[in-house]
């Protein structure tokens, strides 16, 4: 009888992966707005992220989805949108668009668009339209001396980038003319009072210091509208109510 021969052969499977986890929430800080007539600057430094990923590529680009080329300067009247390509690290992967939220410099993203496999990621954000005439530079007390606007948290949760009231809000706001109402809330259609009108003009002025006692006669010591409602009097840009 012939003996029974057998061959071995063995396999070794590749690793199983570790777990995977997920991105949810992407932010990306620091990105300096568009000025008029400087040059559109794609650096990542001094940018802050989310420890789970890398910035992969910024880029600008104008209204008619042009890339600006390393040195363009921002012109008047244009619309500016900042680009920016995310790159998961190791063990880390995107969220798919539908459950993914972004923010640009403390605002919500316009796009997320999770890219190969979920481990990029691209997402935008437009700035306010540029205007063509050149802004103060003594504008109350959050004035700067090159004219970057202040780094001021107005994330409204009623006030959103595609409002056509969205850049008049974050001037207001960055300029302590007004504030929110509370909760994170601007209340952009609320009705505005007599001393909420002549606060804003009060601040416009510089919230100067107020003395004396001349007054109208039914302002309230020790509220937000105080001063300001006695400014108006003493100043003579409020009449009386009853005439």
């Amino acid at each position: 009888e012939g003996s029974e021969s057998y061959l071995e052969v063995t396999y070794q499977f590749p690793a199983l992966p570790a777990d995977i986890k997920k991105i949810s929430k992407v932010e990306v800080n620091g990105i300096l707005p568009p000025e008029l007539g400087q040059q559109a600057i794609v650096s990542t430094t001094g940018l802050t992220v989310g420890s789970e990923y890398d910035i992969k590529k910024l880029a600008w680009e104008d209204a008619n989805g042009k890339e600006l080329e390393a040195g363009e300067l921002f012109q008047e009247n244009q619309t500016y949108t900042i680009i920016i390509d995310l790159a998961a690290k190791d063990g880390y992967q995107f969220e798919e668009s539908a459950n993914m939220y972004g923010k640009v410099n403390h605002k919500p993203a316009e796009s997320l668009t999770p890219l190969h496999d979920n481990k990029s990621n691209h997402l935008s954000y437009t700035f306010p339209k540029l205007g063509n005439l050149t802004p103060p530079t003594d504008f109350l007390d959050v004035k700067t001396s090159d004219w970057v606007y202040p780094n001021v948290q107005s994330d409204f949760l009623d006030v959103k980038a595609s409002n056509w009231f969205y850049p008049n809000v974050q001037y207001v706001v960055s300029r302590g003319i007004m504030n929110g109402i509370g909760n994170n809330m601007f209340d952009p259609n609320g009705k505005m009072t007599r001393a909420m009108i002549v606060t804003m003009v009060y601040r416009i002025d510089g919230a100067p210091s107020v003395s004396g006692s001349q007054d109208f006669k039914d302002n309230i010591e020790g509220q937000w509208f105080t001063d300001a409602v006695r400014w108006t009097y003493q100043k003579e840009l409020a009449a009386d109510f009853l005439g």
